[in-house]
């Protein structure tokens, strides 16, 4: 009986002490202004207004108001010298995503997701 009360207390704890979603951290190694940057798994998103150069910001994308058991992919999108780009990368499979925390790296040429 006093293991079940032990584990019933612990499995609640973690239920509703986990975060559920990813961590982004997007690192702007440019000297560009980067703006408008906004991540998506297709049905929550998340945005930065600007981005300096040389600097680093983390992001979470939130899993918990996915209602559907959908496979999908993460897109990243943003604004450089008036200039829209994006990239798809990844994936989640039914509605659960495959790692904790990605890191996006901003190059003068193109992004790395790591």
């Amino acid at each position: 009986m006093k293991k079940l009360i032990v584990f019933t207390i612990f499995f609640c704890s973690c239920i509703f002490s986990c975060k559920y979603g990813v961590t982004m951290n997007i690192d702007n190694t440019t000297n560009d202004l980067i703006t408008n940057i906004k991540v998506t798994n297709g049905f929550n998103e998340v945005h930065i207004d600007t981005l300096k150069g040389k600097t680093t910001k983390e992001l979470f994308l939130d899993f918990k108001s996915n209602n559907t058991k959908a496979d999908g992919a993460f897109e990243i999108s943003f604004k450089r010298n008036l200039k829209r780009e994006s990239q798809k990368f990844d994936y989640y499979s039914n509605g659960i995503p495959s790692v904790e925390s990605y890191e996006i790296v901003i190059k003068n040429d193109t992004v790395i997701v790591r």
